[in-house]
């Protein structure tokens, strides 16, 4: 018997605005999904928290947006970085699910 797992990206840095709101084959999710499903025996793609996020209301699914001297953070990572599409500046965190070989 082989043992799947979950594997986590983490990036660093991500500059904002990366990806697209408008085009669908440009949206930055939508690319890292594709890419990580790409992956032979990848079963599942996770951008932040995403399964969770299914489960409660969406008072609670969104990052809030906050004033700070250097411009706007947000308060929590929830959406892993990215939202409608494009990068927030925030960490990008996306998981992918590996089956058992």
């Amino acid at each position: 018997d082989t043992l799947g797992g979950v594997v986590e990206v983490l990036a660093y840095g991500v500059p904002v605005g990366l990806g697209s709101h408008v085009h669908w084959d440009r949206r930055l999710d939508a690319r890292l999904a594709a890419a990580l499903m790409g992956i032979q025996a990848i079963k599942g793609v996770e951008v932040g928290d995403g399964f969770e996020l299914a489960r409660v209301p969406g008072s609670l699914a969104h990052d809030e947006i906050v004033p700070t001297a250097e411009g706007v953070r947000r308060t929590s990572g929830r959406s892993g970085g990215t939202e409608g599409g494009l990068s927030t500046g925030e960490l990008l965190r996306v998981r992918a699910a590996m089956k058992p070989i």
